[in-house]
């Protein structure tokens, strides 16, 4: 009985594995369409006839005739607005899930203060400048008012520069860790200056705007059907676990052929 119950569940388990490991391809090539969309249309716009002309940037390649190459000093500038004694302000923290508020009471490291965070405010840029190689976004968009820690740097948009635009480029240069190549010493860190010097593509505002809008409206469907698929993936998690137990401790009796 041993032998046949551990037979059907190897067969049994090996129909979920193989339906899991599909549901994974698929999300994987969702995340990839995704990352090329964001690619193609935050470097070459939303006309595919436009003109094109070299960028004189690595990394993006050709991009419309009527964009500039700007270095990011023109485009943003840091600030760093320090709160001395923390008052109970939402902490925010930049994640693959964008600058999110943390749940103080999630578990997981903690400081042994918030005295001395940074306040941000929203339609700031946030980004981690150091550790390049090892953090897994290094961008993000502010949307709620809060703390975070001083170590990130916040960038604030000059006239003529959409934020959720150059979030969506910066995120297409996280992906790729693009930066990584330019920062040299052993913490991988960018110094303000050293990314101020950086080139990146400056469409007209209007342009830049139809863009954000574009891939927000791309994002959300694409996402959409991943987290369908990532709930597909633990209902099949489940029911193999239930699976299981159910036929090794006899609640369930194998078939007999």
């Amino acid at each position: 009985e041993q032998q046949r119950i551990a037979d059907f569940l190897d067969a049994k388990c090996a129909e979920i594995d193989a339906l899991t490991a599909d549901i994974q391809t698929q999300i994987d090539t969702l995340e990839q369409y995704k990352r090329s969309v964001i690619t193609e249309t935050v470097t070459k716009g939303l006309n595919p006839d436009a003109e094109m002309k070299d960028s004189g940037i690595e990394w993006v390649g050709k991009m419309p005739l009527a964009w500039d190459a700007v270095p990011n000093k023109y485009l943003m500038y840091k600030v760093k607005n320090i709160c001395p004694v923390y008052n109970g302000e939402d902490i925010l923290s930049l994640t693959t899930n964008g600058v999110i508020i943390r749940d103080l009471n999630g578990g997981g490291k903690m400081p042994t203060s918030f005295d001395g965070y940074q306040k941000v405010t929203p339609g700031n840029l946030l980004m981690c400048l150091f550790d390049i190689d090892v953090t897994p976004r290094c961008i993000g968009l502010v949307k709620n008012f809060g703390l975070t820690s001083p170590a990130y740097s916040q960038f604030v948009m000059r006239t003529g520069a959409y934020a959720p635009y150059y979030y969506y480029y910066y995120l297409m240069v996280d992906y790729t860790k693009e930066l990584l190549h330019m920062a040299k010493n052993l913490r991988h860190s960018l110094t303000e200056d050293q990314l101020g010097a950086i080139k990146a593509p400056n469409p007209p505002y209007e342009e830049q705007v139809q863009i954000a809008e574009f891939l927000d409206k791309k994002c959300v469907e694409i996402n959409l059907v991943i987290e369908d698929k990532n709930r597909q993936l633990a209902t099949l998690d489940e029911y193999k676990k239930s699976l299981i137990f159910e036929y090794v401790t006899g609640k369930k009796e194998v078939p007999t052929s």
